[in-house]
């Protein structure tokens, strides 16, 4: 039996893929469970239908995803942090801390898009990557300076 795969289903195919498989298989858990539709000309424009409208949605992400990373690339985070006695730097700056200091300037990423792991514990300029949306990745400086 043809049928339409409503969602990804392991070794059977992904969703939107139209996969031949045993009726029972499909009648009795699939299609009930609205895993699946039987394969039919309706279905079959229903579903072409669905991901013209799909491919709109992810091509409007991808534009506002490329907006913000224009927006990145033109600011610069200073964060002024105390020094201990030995010159070194007093604490870290936390994905949190980058965070907030984004909103400021009117940008909104979640911190678990910060793709360096690692904590900003020293004085300097360094450049970090953040995930926007599937294939768009903005760079952001920060800089972070001794307060005295």
């Amino acid at each position: 039996m043809k049928i339409i795969l409503l969602e990804d289903i392991k070794k059977i195919g992904k969703k939107h893929d139209i996969v031949k498989i045993n009726k029972g298989y499909a009648c009795n858990y699939l299609i009930p469970k609205k895993k699946a539709v039987p394969y039919n000309k309706d279905n079959l424009f229903f579903i072409k239908k669905w991901q013209k409208q799909e491919q709109t949605k992810k091509d409007q992400q991808t534009t506002l995803a490329n907006e913000i990373k224009d927006k990145l690339d033109k600011i610069t985070l200073k964060f002024y942090v105390k020094k201990n006695p030995n010159g070194k730097m007093i604490g870290i700056i936390s994905d949190k801390q980058i965070e907030e200091k984004l909103k400021s300037f009117g940008i909104n990423i979640d911190k678990r898009k910060i793709l360096d792991k690692n904590s900003i514990n020293s004085f300097g300029k360094f450049c970090l990557n953040i995930k926007l949306y599937d294939n768009v990745i903005g760079k952001i400086n920060v800089v972070v300076e001794c307060k005295e």
